[in-house]
């Protein structure tokens, strides 16, 4: 049934290494968001809704950014 494996004396063995090869293309961050250019086009006006598709993320993740900012007294 299976070549590649022998009933032994010690029960099953493998005759040769069983290898599969397969590649999957991962990213595991997003590219990082540059903040003093998020501040900047705050401060110029932009809306968060803008920024989102600017910096192409959730609107939520932006807004997070901002309490971050609030958080450590960052003034933009």
């Amino acid at each position: 049934m299976f070549t590649d494996l022998e009933i032994g004396q010690h029960g099953p063995t493998l005759e040769e290494p069983i290898r599969v090869d397969l590649t999957y293309p991962i990213q595991w961050r997003e590219s990082k968001v540059d903040l003093s250019e998020l501040a900047k086009l705050r401060k110029e006006g932009w809306t968060t809704n803008q920024l989102a598709k600017r910096f192409k993320r959730k609107v939520s993740t932006v807004r997070g950014y901002f309490q971050d900012f609030q958080r450590l007294k960052v003034q933009y």
